[in-house]
């Protein structure tokens, strides 16, 4: 019982160690306005390799949507990577998003080919 907890334990320290280190990489993809709104809203808008524009929300799927030239939401994808890490700890939400927001950023067109 006493290792299962320190099993435990360790692998909230490791995920932990994990988040921050992702929340770092996500600060350093976007611009000040968008580190900004990422703290005050849980979110950032982002302009695709095409040219369109998208909000990615703080989660791992479901929350990556297409904007039309107002801001109105258009449709809402579903993107997550398709990783664990050994220990079966899931992964944090910014290891999403940054995924998310290199492919919109890097290939728009099979981005919105492979979301649903």
């Amino acid at each position: 019982m006493q290792r299962d907890r320190a099993s435990i334990e360790e692998r909230a320290e490791k995920r932990k160690m994990l988040a921050e280190k992702a929340r770092r990489i996500l600060l350093d993809l976007l611009d000040d306005e968008n580190r900004q709104r990422l703290k005050q809203h849980n979110r950032v808008e982002i302009t695709g390799s095409n040219g369109g524009r998208f909000l990615v929300a703080v989660g791992y799927s479901g929350n990556v949507y297409r904007l039309d030239a107002r801001g109105g939401i258009l449709q809402s994808y579903c993107a997550h990577p398709y990783m664990m890490l050994r220990d079966a700890t899931e992964l944090p939400y910014e290891v999403a998003m940054i995924s998310q927001i290199l492919a919109i950023r890097a290939d728009e067109t099979g981005f919105l080919r492979v979301a649903n």
